[in-house]
């Protein structure tokens, strides 16, 4: 599965509780680096999810590992307005 599978999966599955599953149920023992750093790029929240999952911890630059707890890093949550 590349990237472009993987957007285009989760944009149709697209349910609120989508990135609950992966964080639940989290990606076993497989480890994809080079995926996981093409699933950050995106921007999307459920592909940055799983992208934490198939990381490789031994592979994150400095820069990288940084970027991920670096505040303004995530999209903003959209929520209603009253």
């Amino acid at each position: 599965m590349n990237v472009q599978d993987i957007l285009t999966t989760l944009k149709k599955l697209g349910k609120p509780h989508t990135a609950a599953i992966y964080k639940c149920r989290g990606s076993g023992d497989k480890i994809d680096h080079a995926l996981a750093m093409e699933l950050w790029k995106t921007g999307n929240a459920e592909a940055r999810i799983l992208a934490l999952q198939v990381a490789d911890p031994a592979k994150l630059t400095r820069s990288a590992s940084s970027a991920v707890t670096c505040p303004g890093s995530w999209p903003a949550a959209r929520l209603p307005r009253k």
